[in-house]
């Protein structure tokens, strides 16, 4: 059987903790011929891949650049010795788990059999950047004398959810689009983020569902999030989809009130430089 390598034809991406953003897709350079031997060639094969999967962690827009230096750079694409340290960067709560099981091992050999579908596959949520929902919907206009319908005006608004890996959110609702939120203009002003609001997240592994509870202070309720881990656009964990939202009172009774998802999209993540200046206080 001829083994799989991780190089210019493989469609694979690392989208999580930063190594966020980074594509092996489509590319298709051919390694470079007739090098002199490489001083890597003499190191231990151990100590190549633990340098490719440093470069991943550290520079990941550069492991491509590195891999197309020689074949010395060339592994298996489900290589453990790959994969295992970017997992241990991106699972913090998994290395103290095993410390606990007396174990040093991460994985959880029913359920994923491997470092590299444990990065696949078990959920996880993004905190270096913000997620974003679009959502809108319609309202009638005013009639004119000179028209006998009512027009209909499309009114969209936006939601960024921002996820601390201390376990707290932040929440805002703004009619602002991304670019002015995000400061992606330059030179473009900040609108007041004075009415985000904070709050609380957690996440079930077993059943996907992010359940974020934000407290509306001032307004007497707790909002209630409930989403669903998923990928989109061959990137990994980017998605937030709607499970259900709802309203609970703060006092008395704290009688919960769903909310209609007619109008709601789906939350998309955003990478950041750095998310805490959007959200500053």
């Amino acid at each position: 059987m001829k083994n799989k390598k991780l190089g210019p034809k493989i469609s694979q991406k690392l989208e999580e903790s930063s190594i966020a953003d980074l594509n092996l897709d489509d590319q298709h350079e051919s390694l470079p011929q007739d090098k002199p031997p490489s001083i890597f060639e003499q190191l231990p094969r151990e100590i190549v891949i633990n340098i490719l999967a440093q470069v991943a962690i550290n520079w990941p827009t550069k492991l491509i650049d590195v891999i197309l230096i020689g074949n010395v750079f060339r592994f298996n694409y489900d290589d453990a010795l790959f994969w295992e340290p970017i997992c241990r960067q991106l699972y913090p709560e998994l290395r103290n788990r095993s410390k606990i099981d007396g174990t040093d091992s991460l994985i959880d050999a029913k359920r994923y059999g491997s470092y590299y579908n444990l990065f696949k596959k078990r959920p996880t949520v993004r905190t270096n950047g913000v997620y974003v929902c679009t959502s809108k919907y319609y309202r009638d206009g005013e009639t004119t004398g000179i028209s006998f319908y009512r027009p209909k005006h499309e009114v969209r608004y936006y939601r960024y959810m921002w996820l601390r890996e201390d376990g707290t959110a932040r929440s805002l609702l703004s009619n602002f689009p991304p670019k002015r939120i995000l400061n992606l203009e330059p030179g473009v002003s900040i609108p007041s983020l004075k009415d985000a609001m904070c709050g609380n997240w957690s996440l079930d592994q077993e059943t996907r569902v992010l359940d974020i509870v934000i407290n509306g202070t001032e307004r007497n309720y707790d909002f209630y999030f409930s989403f669903e881990i998923a990928s989109s656009g061959g990137k990994v964990h980017n998605k937030l989809k709607w499970k259900k939202y709802s309203c609970i009172e703060q006092k008395g009774a704290r009688l919960e009130t769903e909310i209609s998802l007619n109008n709601e999209g789906s939350y998309f993540f955003y990478r950041l430089d750095d998310p805490e200046s959007v959200f500053k206080d």
